[in-house]
């Protein structure tokens, strides 16, 4: 019967390093595009387990978060174990920041100061999208 292989061995095998210093997982990619891998019979996402096999157990309560923002990346390098408010905070912050340069929304209109409004949160949305969707609504609920 064939030896299976180590697992650090097969990650290695799955990994292009890019020019940023990321190490770019070439596997199977979940929906939302982390990496992964089988250890001990089980599908793991291939950053955790480049983590624990290079550096060690990520700590109780802790989760790893890219600092490269690159999901597919396993360089343990990029990976900080941190608190999940931290990381929900940096992923929004992140998120705020691509929302924030953008020029148009997805319907084309400029997202200029007067189209443009804030929700309590602090998220900006396009005013004449918001009144399409509103008159659509609104149609949709006279036809029924």
């Amino acid at each position: 019967m064939a030896r299976k292989r180590p697992v650090l061995e097969r990650l290695r095998e799955k990994i292009v390093v890019s020019s940023a210093g990321c190490w770019l997982f070439t596997g199977r990619l979940s929906r939302d595009g982390y990496g992964r891998i089988y250890d001990e019979g089980k599908q793991r996402e291939a950053y955790r387990v480049a983590y624990e096999q290079l550096i060690g157990l990520v700590p109780a309560g802790l989760e790893l978060d890219h600092l490269c923002r690159v999901r597919r990346c396993v360089n343990p390098a990029h990976l900080e174990p941190v608190t999940p408010a931290v990381n929900k905070a940096r992923a929004n912050r992140v998120t705020a920041s691509i929302n924030e340069r953008r020029a148009e929304c997805k319907r084309g209109h400029a997202l200029t100061p007067e189209n443009t409004a804030y929700q309590n949160g602090g998220r900006r949305y396009c005013r004449p999208c918001k009144r399409i969707t509103r008159r659509e609504r609104q149609a949709r609920q006279s036809s029924t």
